[in-house]
C-alpha cells in the first residue's frame, strides 16, 4: 500500500468516526441550592447534587463553591422556603434539619444556611413552590 492510499484510509476511518458519534447534550453548571458552607470536599458536594438536587455530578470549584452538574439546561430550580417547624439555630444540624423537613413539612431536602453575621437557620427545599 503506497503512502497516498494510507492516507486516504486514515482520512476516511476519521471522517466515519467522527460522523457516527452522537454529540453530547448540553451540559449546564450552576451551584449547589442545598450546600451551607465553603466546598472543600468534592465526593461530599457531588453525593449531594446527585442525591438531594438530582444533578448528574458536582464538585467544588475553585473558589470554593460546590457547583452541580445537570444533564440539561432546563434542570428545574428547587424552591426553597425557610422552616416553618424549626427553632432555634442549625449550624452543626443540617441532617437534623434535613429530617425535620421531609417528615414535619414534606419536604424533598433541608439544609441550614447562614442568615446572617453570626445566624444560621434551617430552610427547607421542595420541587416546586
Amino acid at each position: 500500500m503506497n503512502s497516498a492510499s494510507f492516507f486516504a484510509l486514515v482520512v476516511f476511518a476519521l471522517f466515519v468516526l467522527n460522523s457516527s458519534t452522537t454529540p453530547v447534550e448540553g451540559l449546564c453548571s450552576r451551584p449547589s441550592q442545598t450546600w451551607s458552607w465553603r466546598c472543600v470536599n468534592s465526593s461530599s458536594c457531588n453525593n449531594q447534587c446527585k442525591n438531594w438536587e438530582g444533578a448528574r455530578e458536582g464538585s467544588c470549584d475553585i473558589n470554593g463553591v460546590c457547583k452541580c452538574v445537570y444533564n440539561k439546561c432546563n434542570a428545574p430550580k428547587l424552591c426553597e422556603k425557610r422552616s416553618r417547624t424549626w427553632k432555634g439555630g442549625c449550624r452543626t444540624k443540617t441532617k437534623e434539619c434535613d429530617k425535620q423537613c421531609k417528615n414535619r413539612e414534606n419536604a424533598w431536602h433541608g439544609a441550614c444556611h447562614s442568615s446572617g453575621l453570626f445566624s444560621t437557620k434551617c430552610y427547607c427545599y421542595f420541587k416546586s413552590c
